[in-house]
């Protein structure tokens, strides 16, 4: 289980509602009566990371009962910017296998592509970056992609999954041929330590820590570093498991140590893009770090607010003596 702890799959409350609501879908996919789903997330908050294990653990592509062709029950394709309908076509059919991909004509990429739909039992296709679907840098929806959506929901059975940041919302809302086909949106999980969703995030860590290939893996989520970590990551997954995979490449260097310090994490954090005063928070001393979370500067935490509390608490020139490092 080596050095897999930034491509891990950990469930949550969340995603597990997340995901029982597209399975929950399985046999409900019907031409001309859409039934489509949002997922909306920030970025690093699990969207792919999702994307992959409904793709390869919860709809894996499996062969027919006379194993002359592949049964895939859930597509997945990332949605590129101002591609033309007649490309996207036949990303589509590019994934389904067909040899013959490049189709010129976008009346027979189309017959094609329903043929495949139908043949390999088709029932959801995830797009992932679905704010792509957005023209060059306007606030408006490609027409490409408009009618690239429409086909698909007027010509087959399949249930689209749409990924994507905030934008996508406002993106679908404002067209009309959109906002009538997904009707329902579905949201990340956030951590926090606040506000009674503590336990949910030391759940979190507990799992994620599974991957970690280090002795003493309690480290990662018992005492205050739940608090720390969301301090120098605001609960995001993909930082979170990006800085204590770096950390432990850290201690792995330092002649093979098997146990995780705060040291590894601090020296993670300046490499991971916080600053200097942000990766600070794994200097602390346990009581110099209480009287840093007591001043309650956190509870509404976005990482410029992190910044801003961390230097004014620096900016004191505090005595270090006593800290972790």
């Amino acid at each position: 289980m080596a050095n897999i702890v930034k491509n891990a799959f950990v469930e949550s409350l969340g995603l597990t509602s997340i995901i029982d609501e597209i399975e929950s879908r399985r046999g409900e996919g019907h031409k001309r009566c859409p039934d489509n789903l949002v997922v909306v997330g920030p970025s690093g908050s699990g969207k792919t990371t999702l994307i992959k294990e409904l793709v390869e653990v919860r709809f894996p592509r499996t062969v027919s009962e006379n194993n002359d062709k592949d049964i895939v029950p859930l597509l997945s394709v990332s949605f590129q910017k101002d591609k033309s309908t007649l490309a996207m076509v036949n990303d589509l059919i590019t994934q389904l296998g067909d040899p013959e991909t490049d189709e010129k004509d976008i009346d027979n990429a189309y017959e094609r592509l329903w043929h495949l739909l139908e043949a390999c039992r088709v029932e959801f296709i995830c797009f992932d970056e679905f704010h792509n679907i957005r023209k060059g840098k306007s606030e408006q929806v490609s027409s490409a992609a408009e009618k690239f959506i429409k086909d698909i929901n007027n010509h087959s059975a399949v249930i689209m999954i749409a990924f994507g940041t905030g934008e996508v919302q406002e993106l679908i809302t404002a067209v009309d041929e959109l906002d009538t086909r997904f009707d329902e949106y579905l949201y990340m999980p956030s951590f926090s330590v606040f506000g009674g969703k503590r336990p949910e995030f030391v759940k979190y860590l507990l799992d994620l820590s599974e991957y970690a290939d280090i002795d003493n893996r309690e480290f990662l989520y018992e005492g205050d570093m739940p608090e720390r970590l969301y301090i120098t990551t605001e609960a995001n997954p993909r930082r979170i498991a990006r800085l204590i995979h770096r950390a432990i490449k850290l201690a792995k260097d330092d002649n093979g140590r098997r146990e995780l310090k705060h040291k590894d994490l601090y020296e993670a954090a300046q490499k991971f893009g916080s600053s200097d005063k942000q990766a600070q928070v794994f200097r602390l001393s346990k009581k110099k770090f209480n009287n840093l979370l007591d001043m309650g500067e956190f509870e509404a935490a976005d990482l410029t607010r992190t910044h801003q509390v961390m230097s004014e608490f620096f900016s004191k020139k505090r005595n270090f003596l006593g800290s972790y490092c």
